[in-house]
């Protein structure tokens, strides 16, 4: 199991399609992997593109779960960090439902990450001292995707070998992995519709994946399977 809480993000620019570009800084972190605790290490700025509904088209190293929080394991798909709304000028009320499909960039190889969600305005609640809308998405994510090692290596190197405390990395260029199964997660936000700004929002979900390890020294010649399941949560919160 893997648990994360993330702080600090800014919104960078807007294309003329209504698509953001967000850096986001990530601070004061802390997570669990199998039961033990993950050192917080130092990540460099993230930048993710997020469409004027919330849907993350792309999310950087946030698409691997991001290797400082979880030591380089994470379920592709963790990086849908906000709620979902329905589609531009639609009026929905408390107990409305719509859905979506959508895409999300795989930085690092092959493929790309593909959600089916279900989102529904469940009601309006105060936080800290704000009327928020609560939305809630249901989400599956299958995946199949194959890692360049070279790619994460050029863009994360730095971030794995301060979670990890790993040398010679660069033995790993010519390797790469391929995720092939499932996650399903709820997602639950809550919505200043007045300001247009999110408060905060929790993530939680399951993912059963099979990975397929080939040219990573140390292994046998021929390609190594094994298979990944286990749980997440994530929160994200204004501050």
């Amino acid at each position: 199991m893997t648990s994360r809480r993330w702080s600090a993000g800014r919104w960078s620019r807007w294309t003329d399609a209504g698509t953001a570009t967000i850096e986001v800084t990530v601070s004061d972190t802390s997570g669990t992997l199998n039961g033990s605790e993950v050192p917080s290490t130092p990540a460099p700025p993230i930048q993710i593109q997020i469409a004027s509904d919330g849907r993350v088209l792309s999310a950087g190293g946030l698409s691997l779960g991001g290797a400082a929080q979880t030591q380089g394991f994470g379920f592709p798909g963790m990086g849908q960090l906000t709620p979902i709304l329905p589609d531009d000028g639609d009026a929905v009320s408390v107990g409305d439902t719509w859905g979506k499909e959508f895409s999300q960039d795989f930085p690092f190889g092959d493929g790309t990450i593909d959600f089916s969600a279900t989102s529904t305005y469940v009601r309006n609640e105060t936080v800290n001292g704000r009327e928020a809308a609560v939305i809630q998405t249901q989400m599956t994510v299958p995946i199949d995707v194959t890692l360049d090692l070279a790619k994460l290596l050029d863009a994360l190197g730095p971030e794995i070998t301060g979670a990890t405390g790993a040398s010679g990395l660069d033995a790993l260029g010519g390797g790469s992995i391929a995720y092939v199964g499932q996650g399903t997660f709820t997602q639950t936000s809550f919505v200043d519709l007045a300001a247009s700004e999110m408060l905060k929002t929790q993530s939680d979900g399951d993912f059963d994946i099979s990975m397929r390890f080939e040219g990573i020294p140390g292994l046998a010649d021929a390609p190594v399977e094994m298979s990944f399941t286990g749980s997440f949560s994530q929160g994200l919160e204004l501050r």
